[in-house]
């Protein structure tokens, strides 16, 4: 992935020496290129393939981030605000004079962040290399909330750092010395289904066939094959599409696995037997404890903030392999967001966001300080609100209305979080993941489409499995879900056990100015486990995992909590 960094020149023309190291921070790469005009800088990093860039249209200059196919239409785009017709991933700054405009794609597939300094504005597609220019490494008691309350997520439009935001997907934001405005240019449509739930298939079908074969670029591709129904459809479409297709499938050393609500089987058990069937050439990875825990840092340095640990670190150490041999690989990500396939689809009476947990023993882990300045309960069901009302509805039908507004947020804040996953990840190598069930088409679709129709029969994602029956294993098709594999080695629990108490050694770590230690050491000494605190994996030793990262980032980011 290429990335780029931005910054209005208005009011600061200083600085100009501390703007080029800030871009060399970009991609983690000191290959980089920068130009200046009277009014703007604008700097570009890039690893070895450049598929964005700095680009020059008359007088008009556009920074992209992302694979346009037509840039003729895009300008033209640009000039009638119809962005939603961009039915791609981008990012990008467009700047004519002074005027500065921001837009980013309808789902967030590309990032893109900014701050508003010394009157300028400054944009970056990584947060690290505004923190280079800025050196405003704050964490406030929103930051906090978002760390611990949302995170690894975080609520639309925000990050964990003060004054340094998120442009929230499909929307643009508009910069000139007058001041800034913000648009959503983008709102997923609201319609009453009427297709038969045989047409529904059938539209389905042809929609993701066409996402996929679309994004084919070479005779050889590579898909990540977990064994499940949506990695399945996936490279069962690409066999059928292209020459040599190669399948690769992450695998935990040492796994001491035990069913659970969430998880139901091993990949392991599934992934020959899909490849078999398809006639891939299938790669079996394996990852060991150590590498597990080496790979924590790297990620929280490609995420700039700790992360979804173990399972991060496994999928970075899964696209290396990939990378070995590619330089783009398929996923079945999103799919589950929009085909109902998590739990809480089948849940009710929830009132806050289903994937996040146990918020009441974080609150209770909390030091008295922080106890009285942040309440996480309250702050988590404020993002949840605003993001229910936000939610697109037709006030006609009640039911389908709430299955919307549980699509909505399944869509703008997990299915978001995944993909972000997938971008800073990938730019830990030189891999850019396709996720073809993120289609502007079939989101659209999917989201006015009754939950009676996705889990048809009472079986979950039905709707999929029918749409592509002919072409699965009748194992697969039985197979109950699990999602993206966690490691279950005692060893690797130890070694996070370990690591965690030797960080509470050290006296001056963040984790004393946060929490209750004398608390957090009953959790560590407690050998219960909890429920996962956010998604269905990420349970203790997931959160050990999660409070190291904590505390390698404020020591590693030099980061600083406000007073």
């Amino acid at each position: 992935m290429s990335g780029f960094l931005y910054k209005s020149n208005f009011y600061n023309t200083n600085n100009i020496d501390r703007f080029i190291e800030s871009t060399k921070k970009l991609n983690n790469t000191n290959n980089y290129d920068y130009m200046f005009n009277p009014n703007h800088l604008i700097g570009y990093g890039f690893n070895k393939k450049r598929n964005g860039g700095i680009l020059r249209f008359d007088n008009k200059t556009l920074v992209i981030d992302g694979n346009i196919k037509n840039k003729e239409v895009l300008f033209s785009e640009l000039e009638n605000l119809e962005f939603k017709q961009l039915d791609q991933a981008f990012s990008l700054v467009f700047v004519v004079d002074d005027e500065v405009l921001l837009v980013r794609d309808i789902f967030g597939i590309k990032p893109l962040y900014y701050s508003f300094y010394d009157k300028d504005i400054i944009v970056s597609t990584e947060i690290k290399s505004i923190l280079e220019y800025t050196d405003n490494r704050i964490i406030d008691d929103e930051g906090l909330s978002e760390l611990i309350g949302m995170g690894p997520s975080h609520s639309l439009g925000k990050t964990i750092y003060k004054g340094i935001y998120e442009l929230k997907p499909g929307n643009y934001l508009k910069f000139n010395k007058k001041g800034y405005e913000f648009k959503e240019y983008y709102k997923l449509p609201v319609y009453e289904h009427k297709l038969s739930y045989l047409n529904t298939c059938k539209l389905i079908r042809k929609i993701v066939d066409e996402s996929v074969k679309d994004k084919i670029k070479e005779k050889k591709v590579s898909s990540l094959l977990s064994g499940g129904l949506d990695s399945t459809v996936i490279s069962s479409i690409l066999a059928d599409n292209c020459d040599c297709l190669d399948t690769y499938s992450i695998n935990y050393l040492n796994q001491e696995f035990k069913e659970t609500k969430y998880e139901k089987s091993l990949d392991s058990d599934y992934t020959d037997l899909v490849s078999a069937y398809i006639s891939s050439h299938h790669n079996n990875i394996y990852i060991d404890e150590k590498k597990i825990v080496d790979y924590l840092n790297r990620t929280v340095n490609l995420k700039d903030g700790p992360n979804m640990t173990d399972i991060d670190s496994s999928l970075l150490y899964l696209l290396e392999n990939v990378n070995l041999n590619h330089e783009l690989t398929f996923s079945g990500e999103c799919s589950d967001e929009l085909f109902g396939g998590y739990p809480w689809f089948k849940e009710s009476n929830f009132d806050n966001f289903p994937w996040i947990r146990n918020l009441e023993l974080k609150q209770n882990l909390l030091n008295s300080k922080y106890k009285e300045r942040i309440n996480l309960k309250e702050y988590v069901k404020k993002e949840y609100n605003k993001a229910i009302n936000e939610a697109p509805i037709s006030n006609i039908n009640k039911i389908i209305d709430d299955e919307r507004k549980l699509n909505y947020i399944n869509i703008k804040y997990f299915m978001l979080n995944l993909i972000d996953r997938n971008n800073y990840i990938s730019k830990g190598t030189n891999i850019e993941i396709m996720a073809p069930f993120c289609d502007k088409t079939l989101v659209e679709l999917l989201y006015n489409v009754p939950l009676s129709y996705k889990s048809k029969d009472g079986i979950n994602k039905k709707l999929l499995i029918d749409s592509y029956s002919d072409i699965l294993p009748i194992e697969v098709i039985n197979r109950k879900k699990s999602p993206f594999p966690k490691s279950n080695s005692i060893i690797y629990k130890k070694m996070i056990k370990e690591l965690l108490v030797d960080t509470l050694k050290d006296k001056n770590t963040v984790l004393y100015k946060i929490f209750d230690i004398d608390k957090l050491n009953q959790l560590i000494e407690d050998e219960s486990e909890i429920e996962p605190f956010y998604g269905q994996l990420m349970g203790k030793t997931s959160f050990f995992a999660y409070l190291y990262q904590i505390d390698y980032w404020f020591k590693e980011y030099k980061m600083r909590l406000e007073d």
